[in-house]
């Protein structure tokens, strides 16, 4: 997440080796952490460190565990890895400066520098490194005559505010002070709950995204129609309108208890709703969402219709995943009209390295279609990342995300009772078809022209027959090391067969 980049490097390596140790859950020495944070040993020492002063803020037991030659240790569960994220944000000099122009949009340089005994170059400093990250997403800082503010599309700035917001709290902590936290959750709630189950996540989410455009609006910074695509109003006007069960006025009333929105600032929330697939699910969303696309031929539906046509697999899958996939879509390119440069979702997730460890052939192969959408249609190149990622959960509905993985074919070797091993067989296969596209067979009964590139056995006996195969040595009962050794064998001949 880019947002890391705006924070100090201090504060970076700080968040960096406690990501480390979390997700580690297990003690790591500092050779380790090391290599994982790339910096000398006196480095990782003094942050460690660092850590532990931290901890000893949030709770009364030692959350970070030091012992001589084995390590740290992360002695804490998900509520206490995001209290001390939230300490180690708190920290930071560009957190806060962001923090304060975000809410405020405009702030003085040097009573924010005395505020916080800061040199005023330093803060210069800080909001050309703001610069450097946020050009892509256009969206600059600037000093003029003493004041520093932002500059950019305020769906962008909105847009950018709700995920800075959302990556660094979760839903944790209210950090609006001027507004009733109880109020607009309780809004969002009793609204959608009416159609259809609505979790504490969402809720937070939601109340969050209303509280930041309730702020924006209050300080004069404003959503105008010419901000929203051209069909804004006419699908608000369809979609929302009296005979929906959406009930678009009513929810308008409701909504101005909470503060007094103009006409565009709630087509704009409105919007904003249909940028959530999850929102396609209330009754006849969806059908009238598709209807109004279809009937006026939007850059929506010319949009949609080239995408699915690079998906032979749509006609292959059921109703259910159709109306997903399209609900998908049309999420998509909004979010895309509305926040063009932004390769995340309003909830901040960026899943690029999860692809790349898990399921790089999907991503490659979702990339090659792309740049065919993209000799047809400039917009495909401008939304790429974006895209490609929404392309890459398209086919997830559709296939299998290992389809375009290389074919590991495993033999097994057991001495088992032929129900134990076809139970093993199907373990196998449940732990590991998710991640690599496995053909598992045993030897009797087998075509003896197939090879495999492994072999899977439960004995070693004494003279076992050299094929120039790889072996690997299981319990029956597949123990953690079983598991591990296997997921290094398969990622070995991934690697290989990426090379070959």
């Amino acid at each position: 997440m880019f947002i890391n980049q705006l924070l100090s490097s201090e504060t970076q390596l700080e968040l960096s080796l406690l990501r480390t140790l979390f997700m580690n859950r297990s003690w790591l020495t500092t050779v380790e952490l090391q290599q994982c944070c790339r910096k000398s040993r006196n480095t990782i020492i003094k942050y460690c460190d660092l850590l532990k002063e931290n901890a000893k803020n949030i709770t009364a037991h030692d959350l970070i565990q030091h012992e001589n030659g084995r390590g740290y240790f992360f002695n804490g569960d998900k509520e206490d890895y995001q209290a001390m994220l939230i300490s180690i944000v708190h920290k930071s000099l560009s957190f806060d400066l962001l923090q304060q122009l975000l809410l405020k949009n405009k702030i003085s340089l040097n009573e924010f520098a005395n505020e916080h005994y800061a040199d005023p170059m330093t803060i210069r400093r800080m909001l050309k490194k703001f610069n450097k990250h946020t050009k892509h997403i256009d969206l600059s800082f600037h000093i003029n005559k003493g004041i520093i503010h932002i500059t950019g599309s305020e769906p962008a700035i909105r847009f950018f505010t709700y995920i800075f917001f959302w990556y660094i709290y979760r839903g944790t902590v209210w950090p609006f002070n001027d507004l009733s936290e109880e109020q607009i959750s309780t809004f969002i709630n009793q609204t959608f709950s009416r159609y259809g189950n609505i979790n504490d996540i969402i809720t937070h989410q939601w109340s969050y995204i209303l509280a930041i455009n309730v702020i924006r609006d209050s300080i004069g910074c404003r959503i105008s129609m010419k901000m929203l695509p051209d069909f804004s109003e006419e699908l608000v006007r369809f979609l929302f309108g009296s005979s929906s069960p959406f009930d678009g006025d009513k929810f308008m009333q409701k909504l101005n208890k909470i503060h007094n929105f103009s006409r565009d600032e709630f087509i704009y929330f409105l919007l904003l709703l249909l940028t959530s697939v999850r929102f396609y699910t209330v009754k006849d969303v969806y059908s009238r969402m598709l209807y109004f696309h279809q009937n006026t031929n939007s850059q929506i539906n010319e949009k949609l219709k080239l995408i699915i046509s690079s998906f032979p697999e749509f006609n292959q899958t059921t109703t259910e995943n159709q109306e997903l996939a399209i609900s998908l879509l049309m999420s998509s390119l909004l979010k895309s009209i509305l926040f063009p440069n932004y390769t995340v979702p309003i909830s901040g997730y960026d899943y690029q390295e999860y692809l790349d460890d898990n399921f790089p052939f999907l991503k490659k192969e979702m990339e090659k279609r792309l740049k065919g959408l993209q000799k047809k249609d400039d917009f495909f190149t401008s939304s790429h990342d974006y895209l490609l990622l929404r392309m890459v959960e398209m086919y997830t509905l559709l296939g299998d995300p290992v389809d375009f993985n290389p074919k590991i074919i495993l033999q097994l070797e057991t001495d088992l009772p032929i129900t134990i091993e076809k139970l093993l067989k199907s373990y196998l296969l449940s732990l590991f078809g998710p991640f690599y596209r496995l053909s598992i067979f045993s030897t009797l009964g087998s075509d003896k022209t197939i090879i495999p590139d492994l072999i899977i056995t439960s004995t070693k006996t004494k003279n076992q027959t050299d094929r120039g195969i790889p072996i690997i040595y299981i319990s029956p009962n597949l123990t953690n090391n079983d598991l591990k050794e296997l997921t290094a064998a398969f990622n070995n001949l991934i690697d290989g067969k990426k090379a070959s």
